[in-house]
């Protein structure tokens, strides 16, 4: 599984054990759409950002992607992917 990988623009997109371990329960069809849709985020925000919401409470980010949530954090050239998992789930 992917730890850490930084892209052509410079920005890292680091995935947390949690959120690997979430990857690893999840088909493999979702799992790489998932990965595909992370990594979209990552080189091109704007493209995205009507699919993005900032958690109340929270210094992270949810980003949708059909019936799945990743939860994630931005610090800079940074993107901490802290948990995947399914809509009704994934807040618990």
């Amino acid at each position: 599984m992917l730890r850490s990988v930084t892209l052509w623009g410079g920005v890292k997109i680091i995935v947390t054990p949690a959120a690997e371990k979430d990857l690893r329960g999840i088909g493999h069809v979702e799992r790489v759409r998932i990965m595909e849709k992370i990594v979209l985020y990552a080189a091109n925000p704007d493209a995205l950002r009507n699919q993005v919401t900032k958690l109340l409470g929270s210094d992270s980010s949810r980003l949708r992607m059909g019936n799945y949530r990743v939860l994630f954090a931005e610090d800079g050239m940074i993107l901490r992917v802290l948990r995947v998992g399914h809509r009704r789930e994934i807040y618990r």
